[in-house]
């Protein structure tokens, strides 16, 4: 306490609370006399004087006598909001002051065990166990014996933990996870309600590992995960939790859990991202681009296209695994004969072969893929039966095709898709590739498929100025359709044009003399005795078709960057040989190609005699000796190369 200021012959003392005036009757009972009637201290004889340090004075009259007045210290009780029922509760007061705290009705004083003087000027109360608090504010009283606190309501006790929901996403737009998400960060979605707060934490548990990103303001989550991870939890569930501590500590938390599917598109149990075959057409996905790859545009990747170029044949067939598809559902899987996959890898085991992906024309474009798969001008929707689905005659059957559309997804046009509801034909659904002559070659692949001695070519009424049985510049195809461009008539996949019929060519009597006997040794569907040409193809004449082009500048512009010799392709056993003018080989090839970077000449050197690996040839005129491997004589010439 603070005592005042006091003259000396103090014969009086008076404690009063701080802020408090003392009245009379308490200043003359501290005197030891009593007042007059009127208050007053004059009956007696005496006067005073008393003097408070900081607190100014009160009264002041001749002193005779002196009040000496204390006023006591501040009482005060700390204000808390905690979730402890047992709180620990502090304040001040003087140490020199005897006080007493009461919590709730029940009131402790110094030295009960429970209520504690520090020794400075603080004290400290700790609620005993069996006086828990239940949830609610109290007044906290404080006293000394002569004064008390003037807060009030100063304890909140709150045990409520907050309450939380927490929902999870689907994981993908369609909650299952493709070939191609599996290889990326997938971000995992979801909403946090009710008591949490924005920077909360969702933890995700996935494949034994944890991934954990923040709660914003309104709620959400974003956490990146890698799609490999999904892929590899064996139980496909994203298991989540967040949880929230709020003001007085209370910890409230909330679970979620969200089950995914692997795309299965075959429907073999083996999920897309570990299956060789997603479709089970016999192409390896590897082949057809792993899902990033889709030649007909209907959005269905190749790797899960069951007919990849549109054409109404299906690619089982076109890959050349068309007889392990016993009930011609357009797949091979455990309902056909003979199946088996030992590995489990998802591939059948006997389309595992060297012959698949057949190129029959051999423009590089595999016959899944090539719109007219012998480039005799006649697009193979039309030579595999389907041309009254192709209504607006731009060789593919699609959505822009009346009838086209594709209801489950699985690449075949409804209006040649035996089973419009799920993945495949359906059993039985696909007859099979036509074959007219019945020589095991199907039309679309055979340059006479009527075995009438006239090609097809002509039959279908388009420009074969050679007579190779292919149109004109079977390998020019600057769309990549496998429609060469001088039947082309769209630039894009696809033909504006239908062939031009000046007769039938599957009719053997319709321009043609009738039905030719004998064998198909090179297997291009032209019987031997009026074959011209070993190899895919007709020729009148070895010179009919193969022209070397002698100038080429390889200056890296899109024109003449290699040496181009016309139908080359015809002739696999070819051998080509080029020299300088002093006689050296600076480049050898067998099975020179125009299509294959590896098998062209574009004028480097591939280190024949003294002339380096790499070297890229001076300008000048060199000179070449072609054998196309036939028994025919060696073409001889020059080329020039400009820089």
């Amino acid at each position: 306490m603070e005592q005042a200021q006091a003259n000396a012959g103090s014969n009086g003392t008076l404690t009063v609370c701080q802020g408090t005036t003392p009245t009379d009757a308490e200043l003359f009972a501290a005197l030891g006399g009593t007042p007059d009637a009127g208050g007053s201290w004059s009956n007696v004889g005496l006067t005073y004087t008393y003097t408070v340090a900081g607190a100014g004075t009160c009264s002041s009259e001749t002193a005779t006598s002196t009040v000496t007045v204390i006023i006591s210290s501040t009482l005060t009780v700390n204000p808390q909001l905690t979730n402890n029922d047992t709180p620990v509760i502090i304040g001040t007061a003087d140490s020199e002051d005897t006080i007493t705290v009461t919590v709730n009705g029940v009131m402790y004083s110094e030295g009960d065990g429970n209520l504690a003087d520090n020794g400075n000027d603080t004290w400290t109360l700790t609620v005993p166990s069996g006086y828990e608090l239940l949830d609610g504010t109290y007044d906290v009283m404080l006293s000394n014996g002569i004064c008390s606190d003037t807060s009030v309501d100063e304890l909140v006790i709150d045990t409520t933990a907050p309450v939380l929901t927490i929902t999870i996403d689907d994981i993908t737009a369609d909650n299952i996870i493709n070939s191609v998400e599996a290889g990326s960060n997938i971000p995992v979605t979801g909403t946090v309600a009710g008591d949490f707060k924005a920077g909360d934490i969702v933890t995700l548990t996935i494949n034994g590992n944890n991934y954990t990103g923040s709660v914003d303001s309104s709620g959400n989550f974003n956490i990146s995960v890698p799609g490999v991870e999904l892929v590899l939890d064996i139980d496909t569930t994203v298991e989540a939790n967040v949880s929230s501590t709020d003001g007085e500590g209370n910890r409230g938390s909330a679970q979620d859990t969200q089950k995914y599917f692997l795309q299965d598109t075959d429907r073999d149990g083996i999920p897309d991202v570990i299956d060789v075959d997603d479709d089970n057409d016999g192409i390896p996905d590897i082949e057809e681009g792993d899902g990033l790859v889709d030649t007909d545009g209907d959005t269905i990747p190749d790797s899960l296209d069951l007919d990849s170029d549109n054409d109404g044949i299906n690619d089982v067939i076109e890959g050349g695994n068309g007889n392990l598809d016993t009930n011609g559902d357009g797949y091979i899987d455990v309902q056909d004969s003979g199946y088996s996959d030992t590995n489990g890898d998802g591939q059948a085991d006997a389309s595992v072969d060297e012959e698949e992906e057949p190129d029959t024309d051999g423009d590089t474009i595999p016959d899944y893929r090539d719109l007219d798969s012998d480039n005799d001008g006649i697009n193979d929707v039309i030579e595999g039966g389907n041309e009254e689905f192709d209504t607006n005659g731009d060789g593919v059957i699609n959505a822009e095709d009346t009838g086209g559309s594709d209801s489950d997804g699985d690449g075949i046009s409804d209006s040649v898709d035996g089973d419009t509801t799920r993945f495949g034909e359906g059993n039985g659904g696909d007859e099979g590739a036509i074959d007219s002559d019945g020589d095991t070659i199907p039309d679309y692949q055979d340059l006479d498929s009527d075995n009438d001695g006239v090609n097809d070519v002509v039959e279908g009424g388009n420009p074969d100025t050679d007579g190779d049985g292919q149109v004109d510049n079977p390998h020019d195809d600057s769309d990549n359709d496998g429609i060469a461009d001088s039947v082309d008539g769209f630039d894009g996949f696809g033909d504006a044009d239908n062939p031009d019929y000046d007769s039938n060519p599957t009719d053997p009597n319709d321009g043609g003399n009738g039905v030719v006997d004998g064998d198909d040794s090179d297997g291009d569907g032209i019987p031997d005795p009026v074959d011209g040409l070993e190899g895919f193809g007709d020729a009148i004449s070895d010179d009919t078709c193969v022209k070397v082009n002698n100038l080429m500048s390889p200056n890296g512009d899109a024109a003449n960057n290699y040496l181009h010799i016309d139908c080359i392709e015809n002739f696999q056993r070819n051998t080509i040989e080029i020299f300088n003018r002093w006689g050296n080989t600076v480049f050898r090839m067998e099975g020179y190609s125009n299509n294959n970077p590896n098998k062209r000449f574009e004028g480097i050197s591939n280190g024949r005699a003294n002339i380096n690996v790499n070297d890229k040839l001076p300008v000048g005129t060199y000179f070449y000796i072609l054998d196309l491997g036939n028994g025919s004589k060696v073409k001889k010439g020059w080329i020039y190369i400009n820089r």
